[in-house]
């Protein structure tokens, strides 16, 4: 009988349960993390380790420019930030400075940041609570 790991069943369960603009949320946060272990790798001069997390963020970076939709404007805006953002992580990557990771952490920040809000929003709007002035 195989192991059961309830940290496992959890994550999935949680992961399931949540909506879209939540799981963008956690995809931002994976990203953001990435970002940081990356930094840590540089400080520690363990440029294997740099890469390795360089590597995860920009696959999530590229995720989410996948899934945009171009039926609304703010796609096309997205799509910019998130080629700037690679170009950061790029640089970083090739050349291992950090400047160009703070960079890129902060725009995630801010992207993830609005997201939070804009799900927040939306769940009050649902929930009725935008309807109480």
């Amino acid at each position: 009988m195989p192991d059961i790991n309830p940290y496992e069943i959890y994550r999935e369960q949680s992961v399931s349960t949540q909506t879209p603009g939540e799981l963008i949320v956690l995809l931002y946060d994976r990203a953001l993390f990435h970002i940081n272990a990356a930094i840590r790798g540089i400080e520690r001069k363990k440029p294997g380790e740099a890469h390795a997390s360089i590597r995860k963020a920009q696959d999530i970076v590229i995720y989410l420019q996948s899934i945009l939709d171009p039926r609304y404007p703010v796609s096309g805006t997205l799509k910019k930030y998130y080629s700037v953002i690679l170009s950061q992580l790029s640089r970083a990557n090739v050349y291992k400075e950090q400047k160009d990771l703070e960079d890129a952490l902060q725009a995630m920040r801010t992207l993830r940041d609005t997201w939070k809000q804009l799900e927040a929003q939306n769940h009050r709007n649902n929930s009725g609570e935008g309807d109480r002035q």
